[in-house]
């Protein structure tokens, strides 16, 4: 209830359905960014700043991008954050440390790398990021979903696999 969370992705993406809903299944406020300020990092470190905004969600790629602001990031506009999403490509080692050593260091900001076929739902797994591993798993299953690996001829692999 004390988070506020940025509702900035275009609602033609599938990610936009948990910038949608979860701020109002979790009691959370919700700061709608201005039409363009996705692709644009510094408007949204202003958002996140005016606004205290303490959970965002990017595509590894804009993540790359606005952590370029982050590095940046010299009088603390981005405090507010403690924890950012990021779903819907891969997301590269480079980018984890990159932000370990950005938004991790100085304000503490947890990264989960989440994951979820579009098919069957928005997102399956997460991974609290290592920011100093170079392995970025897709994680566990969510609470209340399971998760099953199957080999090259879509049989059921045993535990452990």
């Amino acid at each position: 209830e004390d988070d506020v969370l940025l509702l900035k992705t275009p609602l033609i993406f599938d990610v936009s359905v948990c910038e949608l809903f979860w701020w109002s299944i979790s009691g959370a406020r919700v700061v709608v960014a201005e039409a363009g300020a996705e692709k644009d990092p510094g408007k949204l470190s202003e958002t996140i700043s005016r606004y205290g905004v303490t959970t965002v969600q990017f595509v590894p790629s804009l993540l790359s991008v606005f952590l370029e602001e982050a590095e940046r990031d010299d009088i603390g506009r981005m405090s507010s954050l403690k924890l950012v999403l990021s779903a819907g490509e891969a997301l590269s080692a480079d980018v984890v440390h990159r932000f370990g050593s950005s938004l991790h260091a100085k304000y503490q900001t947890r990264l989960d790398n989440l994951y979820g076929p579009t098919e069957a739902t928005v997102y399956s797994t997460y991974y609290p990021c290592d920011f100093e591993s170079d392995l970025i798993p897709i994680g566990k299953p969510l609470s209340n979903t399971s998760l099953y690996i199957v080999d090259k001829d879509g049989h059921l692999t045993p535990g452990g696999v």
